[in-house]
């Protein structure tokens, strides 16, 4: 499985983050794998860049429905570094994140191996990450699960 979602703000700055991913399904319903964080954020006197992995365990309700809701849980471990100026001053600072998150969501498979989700998900930073404070979040996405070999 080979996926991906992400997401941008435009308020105030600009934001995206694109974390694709790749799993294995370890048996029926079941898919372990990674995500790859990539993060952008641009304000007007700050900019961030981080990079991380995500890994994650997911688990399929249902049987071969074009429409099948998930849970999964998942951690993230990002790296990153920001820059901050202010008139003629510049502050170069860098960071680290981690995290333990959950989802939950629902895929439309459009054809047999190609799913639409769309995901309700909860993250708990961990004390001495730089971001201090939890959160519920929305996200969007899309899956395309390989056939494996045996089903060639």
């Amino acid at each position: 499985m080979i996926g991906g979602s992400g997401y941008g703000s435009f308020q105030e700055g600009f934001d995206v983050t694109l974390p694709p991913n790749f799993g294995y399904f370890v048996t029926d319903n079941l898919a372990a794998g990674s995500g790859l964080s990539l993060v952008y954020s641009k304000r007007n006197n700050y900019r961030n860049i981080a990079t991380g992995l995500q890994p994650f365990v997911r688990y399929y309700f249902g049987q071969d429905a074009p429409t099948r809701v998930f849970a999964q849980a998942n951690g993230n471990i990002l790296y990153g570094g920001d820059k901050s100026t202010y008139g003629e001053s510049e502050q170069k600072n860098s960071y680290r994140h981690h995290s333990l998150g959950a989802r939950l969501g629902l895929a439309h498979f459009i054809t047999e191996q190609v799913g639409l989700e769309v995901k309700l998900h909860y993250n708990y930073n961990f004390p001495g990450s730089n971001l201090t404070s939890s959160a519920f979040g929305f996200s969007f996405g899309f899956q395309i699960h390989l056939p494996n070999s045996a089903s060639m």
